[in-house]
């Protein structure tokens, strides 16, 4: 019988549904944050007051990360 404790056990399954979550997440952007100071953050500069998002299926879903997105 399947239950939250023995998932675990369930190594190929267990990767299913990870893959299944990156493939579609359930949340597709993060909440909004405002930059309360000015930051350069790898070469790209964050102004004060911005508004950020992470785009959570481009991020799951990156060539340049994922050998087959």
């Amino acid at each position: 019988m399947l239950n939250f404790d023995n998932s675990s056990d369930l190594e190929f399954y267990s990767q299913c549904f990870n893959e299944a979550l990156r493939m579609q997440p359930p949340v597709y952007l993060s909440s909004s944050i405002s930059m309360n100071e000015t930051v350069n953050c790898g070469g790209v500069l964050l102004k004060k007051d911005d508004q950020i998002y992470i785009d959570m299926y481009r991020l799951h879903n990156n060539p340049k990360e994922w050998h087959e997105p």
